[in-house]
């Protein structure tokens, strides 16, 4: 990957071509979508990058920006694993409120993921929210807006 990246390549096309396992090109896809970010600078970034691939891909990523791009990832590696280790949100499910419990609020539908991806916002920002009782609170109060 990194020899094809650096290379100015089509990483993409070069993989159908070398006809790699498709695990492989799912881990590509997923680090080229990584390195057209921004290199994270605190960890609402760095949850926003876990939102869009997952935990593995983000480490490869750390690592290639390392080793490959001569980038000093210390801080992005150390706010990682604080993430990791305190559990904390940046995916919808991670939420302490669930779509069923919005209903309560008369969501449905559509109007439901939205609410969620709010409150999946929000958190990301400042986990202290992933309450029930504060997630209902900023749910009401974004229905009502």
């Amino acid at each position: 990957f990194g020899f094809l990246y650096l290379s100015g390549a089509d990483v993409t096309a070069a993989l159908d071509y070398l006809k790699v396992p498709n695990s492989t090109k799912r881990l590509a896809s997923r680090l080229l979508a990584l390195l057209s970010m921004p290199f994270p600078a605190e960890k609402a970034d760095i949850k926003e990058m876990l939102f869009l691939t997952d935990s593995d891909a983000f480490q490869k990523y750390l690592i290639f920006e390392r080793f490959c791009l001569d980038a000093e990832t210390g801080k992005a590696e150390e706010l990682f694993g604080e993430i990791i280790k305190n559990g904390e949100p940046y995916r919808i499910c991670d939420l302490k409120i669930k779509g069923g419990d919005l209903k309560k609020l008369g969501t449905e539908g559509e109007k439901t993921g939205e609410v969620l991806e709010y409150l999946r916002r929000i958190t990301v920002k400042d986990p202290s929210l992933n309450k029930k009782s504060l997630l209902f609170e900023k749910a009401a109060e974004f229905i009502r807006n």
